[in-house]
């Protein structure tokens, strides 16, 4: 997709969240969404899957000093607002 408008990848944002929240609030979505494809097994996959490939993509983008890590614990609202001010310092620097 990234391809296809040929826009390049400025920031990159890890949301910093533990297993046991992200757990919580799959299952959360599974039982408001109705979300068959959110069970403890497909969890637990996605799950070992980024704890074995996430740090690779992170650290890529880490050293091309666009990884931004953020907080993204605590209510949706609380995590947009660090996003959106990340993103605004993030366009700011690049203004400069």
């Amino acid at each position: 997709m990234l391809d296809a408008s040929d826009a390049p990848v400025r920031i990159v944002i890890a949301l910093e969240v533990p297993d046991a929240d992200v757990r919580a609030r799959l299952a959360r979505r599974a039982r408001v969404e109705h979300r068959a494809d959110d069970t403890s097994d497909v969890i637990g996959h996605r799950l070992a899957v980024w704890a074995r490939e996430g740090p690779l993509l992170l650290a890529w983008y880490e050293r091309q000093g666009r990884l931004v890590r953020i907080d993204g614990t605590g209510d949706v609202a609380s995590v947009a607002v660090r996003v959106a001010d990340e993103v605004d310092r993030s366009r700011h620097d690049r203004v400069i």
